[in-house]
């Protein structure tokens, strides 16, 4: 059923005594994809051919759990053409326990509005910027979805990736942060800055993230005037911001 398959399930077909009518009932079902499993399903079929799964509990997608925070999740197959339409309520974006991104951001703190995707198992959500941390660095509510999102998204046949970008834009000064969580383990980040003063651009700060050099996960260099010359060594994390000549170690 493209990405999707049934791995396990007990059906059965019932004939009432009196009307002759047929009817199916699944239980125990478990629906299989490249993106994780969703188990426990119980469902409903009708004369059309059409089974509809519901599943009231989390969802797992990779490294990452959607845990509805109403409603249930619905999988619907039509049986004569093996279409899959997979519809998902308004969920928590949360990561798997034990995977190698369990707490790198507070569970509960991001909510995707309901969205389907088909037996491609393809999707692409981008959500405003809500106010949350990463790795414990905070990081600010955004104002333009363009420029300060959450992107949840899904290629065929790729991997399941979370994307946070913060960008400020004020009076001719720019300050852009951007995270990625994928599910192949990888974990980046990386932040530009831009410093102006009445229109003329002063200097620059390039950092790149790396988890392991908490507290200052993000390290690089401000330079001025675009001269190496003219440059320090900066980072900032979940400890204090700091700024050294960069021949200090």
């Amino acid at each position: 059923l493209g990405a999707f398959s049934i791995t396990q399930g007990a059906l059965a077909l019932t004939r009432h005594p009196t009307t002759g009518v047929i009817s199916v009932g699944l239980t125990g079902v478990t629906i299989s994809s490249p993106l994780g499993t969703v188990p426990n399903l119980g469902a409903t079929a009708d004369s059309s051919g059409v089974v509809t799964f519901t599943q009231a509990g989390s969802v797992t997608l990779g490294p990452f759990v959607l845990s509805p925070v109403s409603g249930s999740t619905q999988i619907t197959l039509n049986a004569l053409t093996g279409q899959v339409a997979f519809n998902l309520p308004n969920c928590h974006l949360n990561a798997a326990s034990g995977s190698a991104f369990a707490n790198r951001w507070p569970q509960n703190t991001v909510v995707v509005p309901g969205f389907s995707f088909d037996s491609s198992a393809a999707f692409d959500r981008r959500i405003p910027l809500p106010a949350i941390s990463i790795d414990g660095i905070g990081i600010a509510v955004g104002g333009d979805i363009d420029t300060n999102h959450i992107r949840f998204k899904h290629t065929r046949g790729g991997t399941v990736s979370v994307f946070v970008r913060d960008r400020q834009d004020f009076f001719g000064n720019v300050s852009d942060l951007e995270f990625e969580i994928r599910s192949d383990g990888i974990l980046r980040g990386k932040y530009h800055g831009e410093m102006s003063f009445y229109g003329q651009q002063f200097g620059k700060i390039n950092m790149s993230y790396d988890p392991a050099l908490a507290p200052h996960q993000f390290q690089g260099t401000f330079s001025a005037l675009d001269n190496p010359m003219l440059s320090v060594k900066v980072g900032f994390g979940t400890g204090a911001p700091y700024a050294k000549a960069p021949f200090l170690p």
